[in-house]
């Protein structure tokens, strides 16, 4: 068992540490440069109906496909984006229904939320 003031020291040292790193080590903050929220999705993505590249057992459908199987819905300030978890499938059947997108603006550097 490992000793809880060790722990403690280790954590407060740890705290100190990083609380007194000079600023432009911690790296440069990132700036918003697009807020995309609910239906605005659809006009940023590009969906792509294409044959899984990994070959797996997936049906990329496109964006008329998605909205109307439920696999993608918006309102104002929700998008979801998800894959079929409906249909029971056949082993020697086609897999699952799901949505692949391509952002229509490229990024150099981006942090997803």
């Amino acid at each position: 068992m490992v000793n809880p003031c060790y722990v403690s020291t280790l954590l407060w040292t740890t705290a100190l540490a990083l609380y007194f790193v000079p600023a432009g080590a911690k790296g440069n903050p990132y700036d918003l440069d697009d807020e995309i929220i609910g239906p605005q999705f659809y006009r940023a993505f590009d969906w792509q109906d294409i044959a899984d590249p990994t070959h797996g057992r997936v049906q990329y459908v496109d964006k008329l496909t998605s909205i109307r199987q439920n696999l993608t819905y918006a309102t104002e300030d929700t998008f979801i984006l998800r894959g079929d978890y409906q249909k029971t499938l056949q082993p020697s059947g086609p897999g699952r229904m799901s949505a692949r997108i391509m952002s229509k603006k490229v990024y150099k550097r981006h942090a997803v939320v």
